[in-house]
């Protein structure tokens, strides 16, 4: 991964291969400053899109952005093959979103959403 960044002139990229859930728990998590962009692009669920938000947001600086991922419609994904097919259901977290004053949500609707 430093290699990828670095073959495109970016030095600043930390890589932690881990699930959120995990570095939710991690010492780097916990002294993590604030972030300007905090993009949600994992499982594909409602579920998981609400805790990677959930676990970030606090993070998100006053003029910050949180961008999801595969976002404006629910789809079937046979990524994991044919015989473990999965929704994408993270279009129901974003009309959560919709309804929270706290929050102002645009659709991006290009390929899947951002």
């Amino acid at each position: 991964v430093q290699a990828h960044f670095a073959s495109h002139g970016l030095d600043n990229i930390d890589h932690h291969c881990l699930t959120t859930q995990q570095f939710a728990r991690s010492a780097v998590r916990q002294e993590m400053g604030e972030i300007g962009i905090l993009l949600v692009d994992g499982y594909h669920s409602e579920e998981q899109a609400r805790f990677d938000h959930e676990v970030f947001a606090p993070l998100l600086g006053g003029g910050g952005y949180a961008l999801f991922h595969d976002s404006v419609r629910e789809r079937e994904a046979t990524i994991y093959g044919a015989d473990n097919p999965y929704r994408h259901t993270v279009l129901r977290y974003m009309d959560a979103l919709r309804r929270d004053p706290a929050w102002e949500v645009l659709t991006l609707p290009f390929g899947g959403g951002l």
